[in-house]
């Protein structure tokens, strides 16, 4: 019986590897990786804070915009996370999703599609830096390497206001953000 099975093995793995290896060219269309690729903005420091879940620290939180001050109708921004633990890809993920879903934020399911496609595994110490530019467009960065964009102006708004909405789970994160000051 195994002589039957190996032949079909075989093909399997071949087919597994070719699968593997053309995989990249059916990725997240909207990602950008050639020679237009953006690069990171040099952008002022809005506010900073450290995120904690009980006592243990998740990562700390970058705002920056081109003049240093944030409100709501700031378009062009850079938000960076600096992570103090080891995460997924699909906890990232999951995370962000559950966040959209707590707020009550509006969001397509095809953008947890694109971010599996860019976003990596993250260690201690990594960066994540999102970029937004003046059309909307959503760049992401990974300890300053540019790794791919979600063109979907609305996502822009959707993923910063897991942070920055009036509606955000950590209200003093936010304050400490954006630069209020009571």
């Amino acid at each position: 019986m195994g002589k039957y099975y190996a032949p079909a093995a075989r093909l399997y793995v071949f087919g597994l590897a070719i699968l593997l290896s053309v995989a990249p060219a059916f990725g997240n269309q909207n990602t950008t990786r050639d020679k237009d690729q953006p690069s990171i903005p040099n952008y002022q420091l809005v506010g900073q804070a450290d995120v904690h879940w009980l006592w243990l620290k998740l990562y700390t939180a970058q705002l920056r915009t081109p003049s240093g001050r944030y409100n709501q109708q700031t378009r062009n921004l850079s938000l960076q996370l600096t992570y103090a633990r080891t995460f997924s890809r699909d906890e990232l993920i999951k995370a962000t999703l559950q966040e959209w879903q707590r707020q009550d934020i509006y969001y397509l399911a095809q953008w947890a599609v694109e971010l599996s496609n860019i976003w990596p595994h993250v260690e201690v110490d990594d960066r994540i830096l999102l970029f937004v530019d003046s059309n909307g467009y959503s760049h992401f960065f990974y300890n300053q390497s540019f790794i791919g964009t979600v063109e979907d102006t609305a996502f822009a708004q959707a993923f910063t206001d897991i942070w920055l909405s009036e509606n955000t789970q950590k209200p003093l994160l936010r304050q400490q953000l954006t630069g209020y000051k009571p």
